[in-house]
């Protein structure tokens, strides 16, 4: 084999398809982080690499991602203070890092049920230069099933474990064959229809209890995960990455998704059963009603400023 042969063919065998970045912030479990890179690590038919990004000195994650043979960055938030931080930040740290041609955002409490999820996405996105998607159909694992989760885990590994999950009950995947009652709302906005859910002792609180009010996030779930985009990491890049302007909760990926939008052929990603993820629910001891107020009015001035100026701006961050 020539020189240049040679060369061109070791390219291809080193190359990587996709980066999976999953940003961590706060405290966040590291049982669910583990799990949810364990699920990443049996993704088959691609070369992919895992980022770990995170604000915070997570115990034993350091440690995890070397043996776990993950690319780590930590980069503490010297400007805030306690639980505060800054997602998008965190989520273009991992970013710039990526090797693949294509990056897919992930979330640590967010597990794959289709070992092809991936391969099965680049194969229609290849079809299209122009296409990124966006928002999986998610299925919520109740904080009750968590503990026997990762027991089965532990004894049987990962992948017999998603199988054997309940996946009767829309939704949800539980460890159990318990009925759980749901309060299922339906909007439609812009032209989408938007579904969110909660439990009915949830909802009962929710409608009981005044100083809930603005407290929405923690109580309600969305049917897709919203933090989920899947694009060339050329068109990540286009639109300057995640705006660094948010502050701990929200905003961060829909402002992403609607600079692709505007760019670019964003679609949802099927709604197909294999297309599907499931959350890990977990406390939300991260959210605040002043913050998301906070970048609510973020996101709001930098729809009035326009997408040239907003990009110019995000570039100039990105690329510093």
């Amino acid at each position: 084999m020539h020189n240049k042969s040679l060369k061109r063919y070791l390219e291809r065998q080193n190359s990587i398809d996709v980066s999976i970045v999953v940003p961590i912030y706060a405290n966040f479990d590291i049982n669910r982080t583990q799990i949810c890179i364990n699920s990443l690590k049996t993704q088959t038919g691609i070369k992919s690499e895992i980022i770990i990004s995170e604000q915070n000195a997570t115990p034993g994650l350091r440690e995890f991602a070397r043996y776990m043979n993950l690319r780590y960055i930590y980069k503490p938030n010297e400007e805030d203070i306690g639980n505060s931080f800054r997602p998008g930040k965190v989520r273009n740290l991992g970013a710039k890092l990526a090797k693949g041609q294509f990056i897919y955002t992930n979330d640590a409490d967010i597990i794959f049920k289709n070992q092809n999820y991936l391969s099965s996405l680049i194969k229609r996105l290849e079809s299209n230069p122009d296409m990124a998607f966006h928002r999986p159909k998610m299925r919520r694992m109740p904080l009750e099933c968590f503990d026997e989760f990762l027991r089965r885990i532990n004894e049987v590994g990962i992948r017999k474990t998603i199988d054997s999950l309940n996946y009767q009950q829309d939704f949800l995947a539980t460890t159990d064959e318990i009925v759980r009652k749901l309060k299922v709302v339906k909007r439609i906005r812009n032209g989408e229809e938007k579904i969110v859910t909660t439990s009915l002792e949830n909802f009962q609180r929710y409608i009981s209890d005044s100083s809930l009010k603005g407290q929405e996030p923690t109580i309600w779930s969305h049917d897709v995960h919203c933090g989920g985009t899947f694009m060339r990491k050329s068109q990540f890049e286009t639109v300057g990455g995640y705006c660094e302007e948010f502050r701990t909760w929200g905003c961060e990926d829909s402002d992403l998704q609607w600079k692709l939008a505007q760019c670019f052929d964003l679609q949802f990603i099927p709604g197909e059963p294999q297309f599907e993820v499931l959350h890990m629910d977990h406390p939300k001891k991260y959210f605040s009603s002043d913050m998301l107020k906070s970048n609510n009015s973020i996101q709001e001035n930098r729809r009035i400023l326009g997408i040239s100026e907003i990009i110019k701006r995000d570039k100039e961050v990105y690329f510093r």
